[in-house]
């Protein structure tokens, strides 16, 4: 099992890379860049793409944002993605052996869900 560190998570708020405004922009900018692979990590990310487009390869989503409920238009935003789902059990701030193999085995397009 992999566990983030207490004292790494403020690191992991601040952008690492560039930051785009608007799931429009970041749309542009992935269909420039023309990824050989594109992983959307979180629900809202998913939406966002999705609602602008853009299907990425592999979504790891759990229906919660900041540990609360999605709204019922992300859920059926992701829902519409209708791809394979793989279900794994993975708690908040760390990265099982099981959500492990299933990314380093996804066959795209695929949804994980933890």
């Amino acid at each position: 099992m992999l566990r983030l560190p207490a004292d790494v998570r403020p690191l992991l708020k601040r952008p690492l890379g560039e930051l785009l405004g608007t799931a429009a922009a970041a749309a542009e900018r992935i269909r420039q860049l023309h990824p050989v692979r594109l992983i959307a990590i979180g629900d809202v990310a998913t939406a966002e793409l999705l609602k602008v487009g853009v299907k990425p390869d592999i979504a790891v989503i759990d229906f919660l944002v900041m540990r609360s409920f999605v709204s019922d238009d992300i859920k059926k935003t992701i829902d519409s993605y209708n791809v394979r789902v793989v279900r794994v059990g993975n708690p908040p701030g760390t990265i099982m052996p099981e959500l492990h193999r299933a990314l380093e085995t996804a066959r795209p397009p695929v949804k994980i869900v933890v």
